[in-house]
């Protein structure tokens, strides 16, 4: 219930004041991308894994691709509104094989990202609408998107983003920008 809260809360906020997640569309939009601030392509390909804070197990990209092979997924990017086609693999897998069937059974999912933020989700979203881990753009040296919310702002997605393909699945879309959690690096099921 207090985590619910916490998540009702934040997206009445708006994520504006957080690090890897999105304002109301209301900003003025500038006509030139703003530099990226930090390079978080850098950053090491894996997610550490953790159950109620406890470190479970940490995967490097090429062992996620041995338990969930790699696909191109093609989807609306929900910030710059136009069709992308994303490198990824697909998440259930992955939580399944490190976690077993615990991770669906557990109430909420948190995501840590490289800046601190530190969405909180409900399980029942990730079983229902099969989200993928993207880690590169098709046909790009750079894995960014440009945020028109936010004055044009270029963000870095590195190591991982989270991407939803509404074409399957339409009502993931409520859950908003928000749900596009980028710069992923830590997933913790509590």
């Amino acid at each position: 219930m207090k985590q619910s809260f916490v998540f009702s809360l934040v997206s009445l906020l708006g994520f504006g004041l957080l690090g890897c997640s999105s304002t109301p569309e209301a900003v003025p939009v500038s006509s030139s991308p703003t530099p990226v601030q930090s390079t978080p392509d850098a950053a090491p390909k894996k997610i550490d894994f953790y159950s109620k804070g406890k470190l479970v197990k940490s995967l490097s990209l090429d062992e996620m691709k041995k338990l969930s092979p790699a696909a191109e997924v093609t989807v609306t990017e929900p910030h710059m509104k136009e069709a992308k086609t994303y490198e990824a693999v697909a998440m259930a897998p992955v939580l399944d094989s490190v976690y077993g069937k615990k991770w669906r059974q557990a109430k909420d999912i948190e995501f840590t990202c490289l800046d601190g933020y530190k969405p909180i989700y409900s399980t029942s979203f990730y079983k229902k609408y099969n989200p993928h881990l993207a880690f590169a753009e098709k046909g790009k040296d750079t894995f960014e998107i440009v945020k028109p919310q936010e004055g044009n702002k270029v963000a870095a997605l590195a190591p991982f983003y989270v991407v939803w393909d509404y074409t399957k699945h339409p009502a993931a879309e409520k859950m908003g920008l928000s749900a596009w959690t980028y710069q992923l690096n830590a997933i913790d099921i509590k």
